[in-house]
């Protein structure tokens, strides 16, 4: 698996504990040496009293090259 691969995987992994989160469009990688970090927009679904909303976050999710693969160092997102 290519590195650009294997990147989008371990944050793919970090969002599948998000039942409702959908992380499948603007998703940008970039590498540098031992370090990347993954763009994205998240789509948030939340229900509060029976009324369900969603809200747009921009996500930069930083990973790092490890003896075993690439890990989620850092998740940052901004509303």
């Amino acid at each position: 698996m290519s590195d650009h691969g294997a990147i989008e995987a371990a944050n793919a992994q970090f969002y599948r504990a998000f039942e409702t989160l959908d992380i499948h469009e603007n998703v940008e990688v970039v590498t540098a040496s031992e370090l990347a970090w993954v763009t994205c927009t998240e789509k948030i679904l939340s229900e509060v009293r029976g009324r369900v909303t969603v809200t747009s976050v921009l996500a930069t999710n930083v990973v790092e090259r490890e003896t075993d693969g690439w890990r989620l160092d850092h998740v940052g997102g901004q509303h």
